[in-house]
């Protein structure tokens, strides 16, 4: 088993994209951007610039739902931007549940006053970075759960995951 896992998340918005890191030691992410988007297009030189000074094992993309788990029409957008990561930088892309991050994160920026004054305008550039942490932390809370489960279960695993992952055998 390896020392930790670093792993990069995106909120999928039709205009801006926002960025986190984190990693499976901790389970622990950090809010790094906002990609911009423009006539449908993610800005993908700087997705490409982003994948490349991190260099992550896996990339997250926050899925929306609606609060029912039924999908709603950003879920179809979202499910493309997941293919296109995959195919442009062939690593593992993971769905996550992202219902309610972004009214999570908007909360806990106002709480910290970051939309008074001035910074209100900025509002729309910082709450998806802070969303694709909170959907990062969330997947790495969860993904925790499934393996220590699958662990406890003799290596079987209690839900499917995206890529399912199997102990060795006989040693």
């Amino acid at each position: 088993m390896s020392d930790g896992e670093t792993f990069l998340a995106f909120d999928y918005g039709e205009r801006r994209i926002g960025v986190a890191v984190g990693q499976s030691v901790t389970g622990t992410a950090s809010p790094l951007v906002t990609v911009g988007v423009r006539e449908g297009e993610p800005d993908w030189g700087r997705i490409a610039g982003i994948v490349e000074e991190w260099k992550p094992d896996g990339l997250v993309v926050g899925e929306p739902l609606h609060l029912d788990g039924s999908p709603q029409p950003m879920t179809r957008r979202a499910r493309r931007f997941q293919h296109a990561l995959r195919s442009r930088f062939a690593l593992p892309v993971h769905a996550a549940d992202e219902r309610l991050s972004t009214i999570e994160a908007r909360a806990e920026l106002a709480a910290r006053g970051a939309f008074r004054g001035s910074e209100a305008r900025r509002r729309l550039v910082m709450d998806h970075p802070v969303a694709a942490r909170i959907i990062l932390e969330a997947w790495l809370v969860a993904r925790g759960r499934d393996r220590a489960a699958a662990n406890a279960n003799g290596g079987a695993s209690l839900r499917p995951r995206s890529r399912p992952k199997r102990p060795a055998e006989g040693g």
